[in-house]
């Protein structure tokens, strides 16, 4: 089956953070609630926006000590929680001896690194940009008067207003594409952790259907089961 073909335990029932490290289990989960491809369009383009916006926000928060770089604040502990889950994500190989499960699971957990280093150069430009704004900032200050100078909350701005359109974009297309509610109201704490690696999977998996193509066809196929399963639902409501 598919979870031996990935040395994973069938009865496994590990967690982290609260969430399963069942890579299959997770992307077919958020998979089910967006199977439309113009749906995960939309989500590839605003899922790290969202993402970004975010870290743009914490990134206003001063440094977690005073003697620590402008990056390390509350940001910095966001990211890594979400970098640590993506890398440790379904690490556990099953089916000791078994030498080609192992080199499996380790091409999936370098692809898993590869989505925490993604995400970490957003996390880090992020900061970069609110550290450049402050600085710019103070040297007005320190420079001769002028009639206008720009906010010193101008990314800021900029953040909320790109956040706000990206979560009204995704909704829309869950009311008129998807038809269905998005997973947020299933689990929110869930589908925020992992929509950024949903929409990583599902880009790689449009250029290249044959990336990591086993683990592709294991999530195609329980997102199948559970639209079947959804769809049922629905007839007989």
């Amino acid at each position: 089956g598919i979870n031996a073909e990935y040395g994973r335990l069938t009865d496994s029932k590990q967690t982290m953070f609260g969430l399963s490290l069942d890579l299959v289990e997770q992307l077919s989960f958020y998979g089910a609630y967006h199977a439309h491809p113009l749906n995960q369009l939309v989500h590839v383009i605003f899922v790290p926006l969202i993402w970004a916006t975010a870290v743009i926000w914490l990134a206003h928060a001063p440094p977690l000590l005073s003697s620590l770089p402008y990056w390390a604040n509350i940001s910095l502990p966001c990211y890594l929680g979400y970098a640590i889950y993506y890398t440790v994500l379904d690490a556990q190989v099953g089916g000791a001896g078994k030498s080609c499960c192992r080199s499996r699971a380790a091409q999936l957990t370098l692809a898993r690194l590869q989505v925490a280093v993604l995400y970490g150069f957003i996390w880090y430009y992020c900061n970069r940009l609110v550290q450049n704004e402050r600085l710019s900032n103070k040297r007005k200050r320190g420079a001769a008067a002028k009639p206008k100078q720009k906010s010193a909350w101008t990314m800021w701005r900029i953040a909320t207003v790109l956040h706000v359109v990206s979560w009204a974009a995704q909704l829309l297309a869950h009311r008129f594409i998807e038809g269905r509610a998005p997973a947020l109201t299933t689990s929110f704490a869930q589908s925020l952790v992992l929509a950024p690696l949903f929409v990583f999977y599902e880009t790689l998996w449009f250029i290249s259907p044959t990336f990591r193509a086993p683990l592709a066809a294991a999530v195609h196929a329980s997102v199948s089961k559970q639209l079947a399963a959804w769809q049922e639902a629905q007839l007989a409501n």
